[in-house]
């Protein structure tokens, strides 16, 4: 079962992974790196755009969306949510000085959202061809 879940999972997995540490590595501000207002938002979001948009194409790859559609399409949707506010709390407890941040929760929402749209509507036409 788990030899499974990882076979079928692994790219949303991997997301994961880098999502995770990215959020916990405490990144040098001595870095020359041009900086930009929103930036950290912009990142959070297309964060979470590649992981909702992972989840949607391996949860569609693995099964029939229309088997278990709803539960389906709304675990792809809890799952960065939730995750993303979890990343926000351990930042601020476990990792200074990394701190929580409401927008940074917002854009992972916002980002969350994006890819599960994006991957709804780059893998329709691919749905419909195999008659679901």
């Amino acid at each position: 079962m788990i030899k499974i879940f990882v076979s079928t999972y692994w790219k949303s997995m991997l997301v994961v992974l880098i999502i995770t540490v990215l959020s916990v590595y405490p990144f040098s501000s001595g870095l020359n790196i041009p900086h930009f207002k929103c930036q950290d938002k912009l990142i959070h979001t297309f964060m979470y755009v590649a992981l909702a948009f992972f989840l949607w194409y391996d949860t569609y790859s693995a099964c029939n969306p229309k088997s278990g559609g709803r539960l389906l399409l709304s675990i792809i949707l809890l799952f960065p949510t939730i995750y993303g506010g979890f990343i926000e709390i351990i930042q601020d407890l476990f990792f200074p000085p990394r701190t929580a941040e409401w927008l940074d929760w917002a854009a992972d929402i916002v980002g969350s959202v994006i890819g599960f749209m994006l991957a709804l509507f780059l893998l329709r036409k691919k749905w419909k061809k195999t008659n679901y």
